[in-house]
């Protein structure tokens, strides 16, 4: 994944900016958006394994808590919307060099007969199930008489029992899992590693769709990846995800040491005044009480390295700009917009003419034409309606997004009569529009009234079962599902890895 060396020069060198060229960088992204899921997983089994309640209850433990859970449930926003990202780049890319395409074609002389050629967009993939959140630090479990507690008997062999329980129970004894703390903290640093070689590989990527020679080309292209990836800026959504991961790294590592070092107060400052009080066989109301200003001590120690971790690794200014970053970068089709407006320019064609020419912009004639032909169901009768109209809607906004090849058709009954689906995309695949709403569509009799039943999780699973089963790929429409019905059957489609490429949602 390493990128080739760069020759140096100064004077900028014109880029021959080709199909072929473009359709590596669209592989390049989709590639590195299945390394950033990878990296995801990889991160995520990690935590569930070593990070659940691995902090305790006391009280450094819920004041690192308050730095580390909202932390990291915003690296978890940022690697969903980052993959959705890199994903919708790919596709961008991809519909982009086929719009070059097309407008070639159509603008030949010679006006050859057929489609235009294409490029196939990359595997990516869509709608990608990232969990709200990591599991919290925090935990009823006390795991001091397991690893700090053992420490401690170490160096003081005859300390009486009730100590262990006294230890066990106190809020301000450290009560994390030291070991624990270091798994997760090497569990975010692999995905910071991932993530910086993912971000450079792909800012290399750009440099080879870029004309440094056309200034106008440069800028526009460069301002766009910008708001992905600038090295170092934390602003910016991969290397601000980056950043976080590192920070949460070194903050797991320090706090495990810190737990660690809870128990050189006592062994380095108090042992000799605790062998004093065994050696003379103190009641135990002396030692209870030397412990209780012991446990004062390593309290306020505790809150102290916490402090000084938040300050260290910038937690909270790294949060601050990986939410705004999260929240500022552009989804799948605003990146294929800027794409057609951007590297489309370089390719020399007028992508926006082209696809007015191809009946993809709606309100125009040429729209209007394919929506009325893509509309004629033979399930219906060949006649288009409210209904079936909205399924062409769906057809050509995908195609215009990138999501299928194009131009898609209208899938005729097989020799047997049989429904062979409502499209057919450039590739031959069939295409079948189902939707599993909880409110009346648009296009029915009173809109938005909620539906009394709707589909079970099961009728769903069962509907886009059957239609893969007769070799019909799905195309899920939200239109009649509120947000909670959308995210609840993007749950059900990725709980089936086996469906993907073949079930995908109209953005």
């Amino acid at each position: 994944m390493s990128p080739p060396p760069v020759p140096a020069t100064s004077v900028p060198a014109r880029v021959d900016i080709t199909p072929e060229t473009v359709d590596r960088a669209a592989a390049n992204f989709a590639i590195g958006q299945q390394d950033l899921i990878k990296a995801y997983t990889t991160l995520s089994q990690k935590l569930s394994a070593h990070s659940s309640g691995m902090a305790g209850f006391d009280k450094a433990a819920h004041q690192f808590a308050a730095l580390y859970d909202p932390a990291a449930k915003a690296a978890y926003q940022a690697f969903h919307k980052a993959i959705e990202a890199l994903g919708g780049t790919s596709l961008g890319l991809s519909q982009t060099v086929n719009n070059h395409l097309a407008a070639d074609h159509h603008s030949r002389a010679d006006r050859p007969g057929g489609a235009p050629p294409r490029f196939p967009p990359h595997p990516v993939t869509q709608n990608f199930a990232v969990a709200a959140a990591p599991p919290s630090v925090i935990g009823a479990m006390s795991w001091a008489p397991n690893t700090t507690v053992p420490l401690l008997r170490r160096a003081v062999p005859h300390l009486p029992g009730w100590v262990d329980g006294l230890l066990g129970t106190s809020n301000d004894w450290p009560q994390g899992n030291p070991d624990m703390f270091d798994q997760t903290g090497d569990a975010w640093a692999d995905a910071a590693r991932e993530i910086g070689q993912v971000g450079s590989w792909l800012n290399w990527t750009i440099t080879t769709i870029l004309d440094p020679a056309d200034n106008a080309e440069h800028t526009t292209v460069a301002t766009y990846w910008a708001t992905l990836y600038r090295p170092g800026d934390t602003s910016t959504i991969v290397p601000g995800l980056q950043a976080m991961c590192t920070a949460l790294a070194n903050a797991c590592h320090e706090y495990a040491q810190a737990t660690r070092d809870a128990t050189r107060i006592v062994t380095g400052e108090h042992i000799a005044e605790i062998i004093l009080l065994l050696g003379a066989g103190a009641v135990t109301g002396l030692l209870r009480k030397l412990f209780g200003r012991i446990l004062s001590r390593v309290g306020a120690y505790m809150l102290g390295r916490v402090a000084a971790i938040a300050e260290r690794w910038a937690l909270r200014r790294i949060l601050a700009d990986l939410l705004k970053a999260t929240a500022d970068t552009r989804v799948v089709k605003a990146v294929q917009g800027a794409f057609d407006k951007t590297v489309g320019k370089a390719l020399g064609k007028d992508i926006e003419a082209t696809e007015r020419r191809l009946g993809l912009v709606p309100g125009t004639p040429e729209y209007e034409a394919r929506l009325t032909e893509l509309a004629k169901d033979p399930a219906h009768g060949g006649k288009p309606n409210a209904a079936t109209r909205r399924e062409a809607e769906v057809g050509l906004q995908l195609e215009r997004d990138g999501l299928l090849p194009g131009p898609i058709k209208r899938a005729p009954f097989d020799e047997a009569g049989n429904d062979r689906g409502e499209f057919i995309d450039a590739a031959g695949r069939h295409w079948d529009v189902k939707s599993s709403p909880d409110v009346k569509p648009s296009y029915n009799k009173n809109p938005g009234q909620p539906i009394p039943r709707p589909q079970s999780a099961e009728l769903f699973t069962a509907m886009v079962n059957k239609e893969l089963d007769k070799g019909i790929n799905v195309i899920i429409d939200p239109i009649g599902m509120t947000a909670e019905r959308v995210s609840a059957m993007k749950q059900v489609v990725a709980a089936h890895p086996e469906w993907q490429g073949k079930v995908i949602w109209k953005p």
